[in-house]
């Protein structure tokens, strides 16, 4: 009996871990969609949004939202560095319809603006 409850139990740990896999892929293919939230993940999924949520959380430690926001500003932050894209476009480009709500998230994520992240690649 125990032998059966530890399989059920490590072929559900190899389904979430599978899940949050698709999860982590499909963020990555789809960060710079301004229009990404947990519901359209939880569609691609074909799993509700509130199981996707509670799955994400306990399996990673963070909300996906968080975990969208860092996937962003890591992007960005690389733009940042490597091109010489405006940080309006950098903006776009990553997923943020308002270029204010760039600018604070990725100084909330790195302590510095953007335009200060960019500046220090450049002296």
């Amino acid at each position: 009996m125990q032998e059966l409850c530890s399989f059920i139990a490590n072929k559900k740990k190899d389904s979430h871990a599978q899940l949050i896999k698709q999860i982590y892929e499909y963020t990555a293919e789809a960060y710079c969609d301004p229009d990404l939230t947990l519901y359209r993940v939880a569609e691609h999924v074909e799993r509700p949004e509130k199981y996707i949520s509670q799955l994400f959380k306990e399996v990673t430690g963070v909300n996906y939202s968080d975990h969208l926001i860092k996937v962003r500003m890591d992007q960005a932050a690389l733009l940042l560095k490597e091109s010489n894209y405006t940080v309006d476009e950098i903006a776009a480009r990553v997923g943020y319809n308002s270029f204010h709500s760039f600018r604070r998230a990725f100084k909330r994520l790195t302590g510095v603006s953007p335009s200060a992240y960019r500046q220090s690649f450049q002296d």
